[in-house]
């Protein structure tokens, strides 16, 4: 198989640029018109693959060609294309005390910080918060805001971690709660979407290019261990009635 970087269509044609590795040097001999540097680094080489095999247009794409196929191809000569560069995908976990509640989210334009701010001491009178967002133009900077120096720190810390252009983090002091604020914070103009609001444990799924870093992601707490059967459900619903949500 050959581990495709860039694939596009051109006239009933796939235009792949292939990066050759030693294990596939094999398809050498049923492509003798390819050829490949001899030694142990990557040897690339443009090539056209004709448009179907069995009917089907080739994949392609960042990946494999996961089809053991059999189609023309030929060497192209003078054919100059700039290959993708490298994508790198990583998790970050958010570092804070156990029981602490936050909310990660996608934002834009500075006034992100101003506006959030306003919003939260506007939704819960004497709210203990701590705000991050990270500028992702002009100087790039993390910008902060909050009324709780501890939830402050904890916020321009895991936006540093993150480092995800126009991301923002909240965390919330004890006895406040995303179910207090999350609707006001959604209403934002800034604000683009919320990828979590939880107490748990969580990774942030980042993608890492040369231009900079993304959100994918969260993976938030754990996975189910089974499904709920009635004990489960009257637990539940009792504990919501213990906590003063349900009457």
């Amino acid at each position: 198989m050959a581990n495709i970087n860039l694939g596009l269509i051109l006239d009933k044609q796939v235009w792949v640029l292939v990066n050759l590795c030693p294990r596939n040097r094999r398809l050498a001999g049923e492509f003798p018109s390819w050829r490949y540097l001899n030694s142990r680094t990557k040897a690339v080489k443009v090539v056209v693959v004709q448009e179907e095999y069995q009917g089907q247009i080739l994949a392609f794409g960042v990946g494999f060609l996961g089809i053991k196929y059999k189609a023309t191809v030929r060497a192209v000569s003078g054919l100059k294309r700039k290959a993708r560069a490298d994508m790198e995908l990583i998790t970050v976990k958010i570092e804070k005390p156990g029981p602490t509640n936050f909310i990660l989210g996608q934002s834009h334009f500075i006034k992100t910080i101003e506006d959030i701010h306003e919003t939260l001491v506007s939704a819960v009178p004497g709210i203990k918060f701590g705000l991050a967002f990270c500028e992702a133009s002009g100087k790039c900077l993390i910008r902060w805001s909050g009324t709780d120096s501890a939830m402050i720190e904890l916020a321009k810390k895991n936006a540093q971690a993150i480092g995800a252009g126009h991301s923002f983090i909240i965390f919330l002091g004890e006895g406040f709660y995303p179910l207090n604020v999350l609707n006001m914070l959604k209403m934002v103009p800034e604000v683009c979407g919320i990828f979590c609001a939880t107490a748990n444990a969580v990774e942030v799924v980042i993608a890492l290019s040369e231009q900079g870093r993304g959100i994918l992601g969260v993976i938030d707490g754990a996975s189910p261990t089974g499904v709920e059967d009635a004990e489960d459900i009257a637990w539940r619903k009792g504990l919501l009635r213990q906590i003063g949500y349900k009457l």
